[in-house]
């Protein structure tokens, strides 16, 4: 074990978790402020160590693992609004949760949000986030003003799409692999509503099969796309659509098409859903059912039956863009009780081109490819006998900031997310066997890609094909920066070797 420093930097020994459940104990590092990032730094070349950065833990995968330093960025959540220029600048720490109610407060909404509510602005702008209104706001990097960077040697670089361009179009989805993010400034909604009235209105329709998801969810992205593109200004909450399709029962890919979109109704005269309300006791039962497999066939056959007809709700804006705090509280109630509670996610991009003739009723070339993979899907793992928690179907168009590790980078496509849960392991063998097989499909049959902010399970070689352009572009600017050798970790060498930096460290450093 090193010592601890002789200095006020916070590092100590401790053991971390993984959102999806995999824990190493290692050194973590916990700056108050940029100097503090700049001396952390410094401490790591001094004992030759490697860094992995590390937000509100919530990467699936061990993208923010390793067993040699964390720089985890928890103290640094300083938020500054700017009304009238309609932007926000939130340091890596802050949490989302606290950045919307900052925003709110003067009538102003990010364009793009997770869904936990303590995630953390660097954490999502290493992953280029995406939510449900994905579909016609793209993603979380084409509405980034600017951002600072630090690298290994200190040195401090406000980067944008304008400004050391090549540096931003690799930070934004670079997974932290070009240094610690410091601050992001975000251009903002305006609503033209009462900061306390704003809510989202939401429409639920029943599909059942891959062809009916297929068409519904097409059919539903043509009419938001028009109205998105109407829009006068990217200010104008006229073109913010959100659009999805969630599969609960897997045998017969029968879900929900869910479209909604931001209007004013006082907070007595909201019409909650569940789904959009995790404190309720029905939210964190329907939660509980969905760990099990007997309870979640019982439950979703429940919610499939209460939804038989097209039902429209209005939320409260906090509930319905952090759904899924109930996942994550449910998550860390069971880890306390010394519960595994294990999550695999593994998101699959199918190329749409937003383009192609459609029509209501018969399904063009890409429509007919979605259905296709999901119809694959199904078949595989009836076969492997798996059962998913829940299949989730998003439109992401093209994205316009051609960052260098982002899924949908020159692909626009439908991206389709399988989650499994398991709360008394992390293992999911057969799982990521058959989702190994599944990614084959994707990159061979159909030009695809896998999502790396998730769990991954193609092999280094399908990750290479599909990616290749952007590793080199990257692996170019790591060394150009000197980056290589001191920022990295197992996810990597297991999912991006080509990026795997020479080893600077001291033989036994690591801890297990």
């Amino acid at each position: 074990m090193l010592a601890r420093p002789a200095t006020s930097l916070d590092i100590r020994e401790q053991r971390i978790v993984a959102y999806g459940g995999t824990s190493i104990r290692t050194l973590v590092a916990t700056p108050t402020d940029r100097n503090q990032v700049r001396a952390t730094f410094q401490y790591a070349k001094t004992h030759r160590l490697q860094v992995t950065f590390r937000g509100g833990g919530h990467a699936f995968d061990t993208q923010a693992l390793n067993n040699q330093l964390v720089i985890s960025f928890e103290k640094l959540r300083r938020i500054d609004v700017d009304e009238r220029e309609g932007t926000v600048k939130a340091e890596a720490g802050a949490r989302w949760g606290n950045i919307l109610a900052r925003t709110r407060a003067h009538g102003l909404v990010p364009h793009i949000m997770v869904t936990t509510s303590t995630a953390t602005a660097g954490g999502t702008v290493s992953s280029n986030s995406l939510s449900r209104f994905s579909p016609t706001l793209g993603r979380e990097g084409q509405h980034i003003v600017g951002l600072t960077l630090m690298t290994p040697d200190g040195v401090e670089h406000p980067c944008s799409s304008t400004s050391e361009a090549d540096l931003f179009r690799a930070v934004v989805a670079g997974l932290g692999y070009m240094g610690a993010i410091l601050d992001v400034t975000y251009r903002l909604i305006r609503l033209p509503y009462p900061p306390k009235d704003i809510a989202v209105h939401t429409v639920f329709d029943l599909v059942t099969g891959p062809k009916e998801i297929a068409l519904k969810l097409i059919s539903h992205l043509r009419q938001k796309a028009r109205a998105a593109s109407a829009a006068a200004s990217v200010l104008a909450p006229a073109g913010a659509w959100a659009v999805s399709a969630v599969v609960y029962e897997q045998a017969r890919m029968k879900g929900l098409i869910a479209t909604s979109h931001y209007t004013s109704v006082p907070p007595a005269k909201l019409r909650p859903c569940v789904f959009h309300n995790p404190k309720w006791v029905s939210a964190w039962l329907l939660q509980i059912a969905a760990l099990f497999s007997p309870l979640r066939k019982l439950g979703y056959a429940l919610v499939l039956f209460l939804f038989k007809k097209p039902k429209e709700y209005v939320d409260a804006l906090h509930g319905y863009t952090f759904f899924e705090d109930g996942n994550s509280n449910l998550t860390a109630v069971g880890r306390a009780l010394g519960l595994p509670m294990g999550i695999h996610q593994h998101t699959f991009i199918i190329p749409y081109d937003p383009a192609s003739p459609f029509d209501e009723k018969t399904p063009d070339g890409s429509t007919r490819t979605f259905a296709d993979f999901l119809q694959r899907a199904k078949d595989l793992f009836e076969e492997e006998v798996v059962s998913t928690s829940l299949i989730d179907v998003l439109y992401l168009p093209e994205d316009v900031g051609n960052f260098d590790l982002s899924a949908s980078e020159q692909l626009p496509g439908l991206a389709v997310t399988f989650t499994f849960e398991n709360p008394l392991s992390v293992a999911f063998t057969k799982e990521k066997r058959v989702l190994h097989l599944l990614a084959g499909i994707c990159v061979k049959d159909y030009g695809g890609r896998v999502s790396l902010v998730k769990n991954v399970d193609a092999d280094d070689a399908q990750v290479a094909t599909m990616y290749k352009s952007g590793i080199d572009r990257m692996k170019t600017k790591r060394a150009y920066n000197e980056i290589e050798g001191w920022i990295s970790n197992e996810f990597m060498g297991r999912v991006l070797p080509g990026l795997k930096p020479p080893s600077r460290t001291r033989e036994g450093e690591g801890r297990q």
